[in-house]
């Protein structure tokens, strides 16, 4: 019996495309770096401290470049679409937990959790995972945080990277095509399930 569900962030409970291209198109006119499609998308799987150390010269530019990040995530807002907010409402309706947990900044999850009325039982950003911290740590961790067991979790994220961290981590993936990867692609790394829509999840829990 599924007890809790961790989900990652970005085009997964939100599409945050948009925003993400102008951060990272801005973070690269800063350090004067061509913008690929493949940067982009390591960028986009990526911790957001890691991109802040990738792009900056030393300790002042990085927090220039938080403070940029910040800024186009309050501008940028209104061009957040949301995913996932019906089954957070079903799942808190059905005493599941919901653990948000995402590469990127707590203080922009929060934002955009209260914007627009996403419910969770925790929430897990950037600053929480301590530097050289993988997502599978995180997820084991938290597991016994809970007192849950593997067999009662499951890790719902868009990229190959929640694939390869949720199987490290001893649980069930559902992969869902919101983000970047179709579902050939993603069907490569075997996860559990592939779903086009998170409200599908109701006919797995």
């Amino acid at each position: 019996m599924i007890k809790a569900i961790f989900f990652d962030f970005d085009m997964t409970l939100v599409n945050t495309g948009t925003i993400g291209h102008i951060v990272y198109d801005a973070f690269s006119r800063h350090a004067n770096l061509k913008p690929t499609e493949r940067a982009f998308d390591r960028y986009m799987g990526g911790r957001v401290s890691d991109a802040l150390d990738m792009f900056s010269k030393n300790g002042a530019d990085r927090k220039e470049l938080f403070k940029l990040f910040m800024r186009i995530h309050d501008e940028k807002m209104n061009q957040i679409k949301v995913y996932g907010k019906e089954i957070l409402k079903y799942l808190r309706k059905k005493k599941i937990k919901v653990v948000i947990l995402s590469n990127t900044s707590r203080k922009v999850l929060k934002k955009v959790c209260k914007q627009f009325n996403l419910h969770y039982s925790l929430l897990i950003g950037d600053e929480d995972m301590p530097k050289g911290t993988e997502k599978h740590q995180a997820i084991s961790k938290t597991i016994r945080k809970l007192g849950l067991t593997k067999d009662g979790v499951l890790y719902v994220g868009d990229h190959i990277h929640d694939i390869q961290e949720g199987k490290k981590a001893g649980v069930k993936v559902i992969s869902v095509t919101t983000g970047v990867y179709s579902g050939k692609q993603l069907e490569k790394y075997k996860p559990y399930m592939i779903i086009s829509n998170l409200n599908q999840l109701k006919n797995i829990i």
